[in-house]
Parts: C-alpha cells; sequence; structure tokens
C-alpha cells in the first residue's frame, strides 16, 4: 500500500520538532501506515514492537535530509543572493533560525521561505521513499 504523502509530512515534522529520541516518526513498510511516538507530548501510537521490528521504517529527521543551513543557505542563494554571506554568518552562532526568521520577516520574505521550505521536504521525503522502495501516494 502507498504512503500517504500527508501522512508523511505531518509524521516527518513531528519527529523533527525536538529531540530525537523524545520525538520521532515509523512508516509500516507493507500497509504504509505513518504513526508517531511523542514521549514530550505522551504519544504512543503504533504496536508495542515497532521501534524493534524490521516491518517499520523510522522517518528520517531535517538533518539526516539536510533540510537546516543548506536549505537555507541555498534559499538566500535563489531569493537574496547579494545577502548570502550575512546569512551565513548568522549561522555560526547559536540563536541562528530566530535572526533568519527575523531576517525574512524585515526582508518580506517570510512567506517565500515556508513555501520553499515546504516544497523541498516534499521533494526530500519522496526520495527517501524511493531509497527506501516505499511508494507515495500523491495528494489533492
Amino acid at each position: 500500500m502507498p504512503v500517504k504523502m500527508s501522512s508523511l509530512i505531518d509524521a516527518f515534522e513531528v519527529g523533527s520538532m525536538g529531540n530525537e529520541y523524545d520525538d520521532r516518526a515509523y512508516v509500516h513498510r507493507v500497509t504504509g501506515e505513518v504513526f508517531i511516538i511523542s514521549d514530550s507530548a505522551g504519544i504512543y501510537e503504533g504496536p508495542e514492537d515497532m521501534e524493534e521490528s524490521d516491518e517499520f521504517l523510522a522517518l528520517p529527521t531535517k538533518s539526516d535530509l539536510r533540510l537546516g543551513r543548506d536549505l537555507v543557505l541555498s534559499f538566500v542563494g535563489e531569493e537574496a543572493p547579494d545577502e548570502w554571506d550575512n546569512v551565513y554568518d548568522m549561522f555560526r552562532r547559536k540563536g541562528a533560525y530566530g535572526r533568519f526568521k527575523q531576517w525574512l520577516h524585515e526582508k518580506d520574505k517570510l512567506n517565500a521561505w515556508y513555501a520553499f521550505e515546504a516544497e523541498a521536504t516534499k521533494e526530500a521525503l519522496r526520495e527517501w521513499c524511493e531509497d527506501n522502495d516505499l511508494v507515495v501516494a500523491e495528494e489533492d
């Protein structure tokens, strides 16, 4: 059975929210069902042996899919190449994403960033599914 892209994205977002040991998500290799475990939110969906079973595949994190700083720099390279050095410098210290979000707001590029990030996430998850022999059901 195919895995629904919307379920995959939702679970991926939860699994990427916090500590990778507290929040994680899995997909059943055969049924395409997606399950979430969030120790911080008290959510445990799925069978008891899910984390040890070969039938389930742990969803990657944003860093696994290179959807962090590299994605930010790609966005800036496309949207504001003259600001690339400035944004790169933001990511040399703690609190970079807060500064980046402020920069996006000041440059009126917040909506463009969210669209860029969403499309990159979808594409990275599609590739991950393909690499792991999972069929994706695209939805309207």
